[in-house]
């Protein structure tokens, strides 16, 4: 069975003009507010702006991402809002990070595209 991708996702809210909270007028994001601790053997880098939570988990021998976790709030024009989650990891794929291209990018990125997805399609009823 064939998946909704990504650009699915993007047509819908497009079509129901859904938005991602905290967006000024122009569309533009509010610069979020970051936080670096140490935890165990991780280095845990926490941003946050209204609308927006990233937490990224870094090895700290390597810096290498491990695990990203993305919250995002979206929005219909009636109001409605709708809080969402996703995370993705190394462990996801049978080569670790080589699975990846490009590993510290791709994780955070994939967490936040299953959480803006998610929540797109909440938001408007559309499930599989």
């Amino acid at each position: 069975m064939k998946r909704k991708k990504k650009s699915a996702f993007r047509k819908m809210a497009t079509f129901f003009n859904i938005k991602v909270a905290g967006l000024d007028d122009d569309g533009r994001p509010p610069v979020p507010t970051e936080n670096i601790v140490n935890v165990g053997p991780f280095l845990v880098r926490t941003r946050t702006a209204p609308g927006y939570s990233e937490t990224v988990y870094m090895a700290l021998a390597d810096l290498a991402i491990i695990k990203a976790e993305v919250a995002v709030c979206v929005v219909a024009p009636n109001g409605r809002a709708l809080w969402q989650s996703g995370a993705a990891g190394i462990d996801e794929r049978k080569a670790g990070a080589e699975g990846f291209a490009h590993a510290n990018h791709d994780i955070p990125a994939l967490a936040f595209t299953r959480a803006l997805s998610r929540g797109i399609s909440d938001l408007i009823g559309w499930g599989e």
